[in-house]
């Protein structure tokens, strides 16, 4: 299995994509990293250890899309989407018989040579699918997020306080 991405660093998309990564099973699946990281981190340094590594920054689609083919992927995913980094000019050339977008991005690439959508019917409710040129494949919940820091201690709310809201996006914020 390879997986594509322009994330494998300290990012929001990588603590989606990370516990994914962390619990194949390494005795039935090889599994490549194929990396358009253009900020390596510690982070990137922990997916190069762990996993087979493919460097892509200044590769063009057709050695991309070759090289791919030379490691025998059987199944290639996009964790980018229409993100920054993206590779998706690679998979419009078919390097791999079985092509999924998933975690990285929650949106469909709209791209046919892209077979699957991973997502659930929450993060993409039935009615919508039809707009999507990727089959939606139902995962019992999409979303994996890995914490990066233990949660800390939440004091009781005073009464008369107002409610506290939080947000999914950068945890600095």
């Amino acid at each position: 299995i390879g997986y594509v991405s322009g994330d494998y660093q300290f990012h929001s998309a990588s603590f989606a994509f990370r516990p994914v990564l962390m619990h194949h099973d390494r005795d039935r699946f090889e599994i490549y990293c194929y990396s358009a990281t253009t900020n390596p981190d510690q982070t990137t340094e922990w997916y190069r250890d762990e996993f087979r590594w493919r460097n892509l920054n200044h590769i063009a689609p057709e050695p991309l899309a070759e090289g791919i083919r030379r490691d025998g992927i059987d199944v290639l995913v996009d964790l980018s989407g229409h993100s920054k980094d993206n590779q998706l000019l690679a998979f419009t050339l078919k390097p791999a018989p079985v092509q999924v977008t998933a975690w990285g991005h929650a949106l469909g690439t709209g791209l046919r040579a892209i077979d699957y959508l991973f997502s659930d019917p929450v993060v993409l409710p039935p009615s919508r699918r039809h707009r999507f040129a990727e089959t939606v494949v139902d995962l019992p919940c999409v979303v994996c997020f890995e914490p990066q820091y233990p949660a800390p201690d939440i004091p009781p709310r005073p009464a008369d306080r107002p409610p506290t809201f939080g947000a999914y996006h950068r945890l600095e914020k």
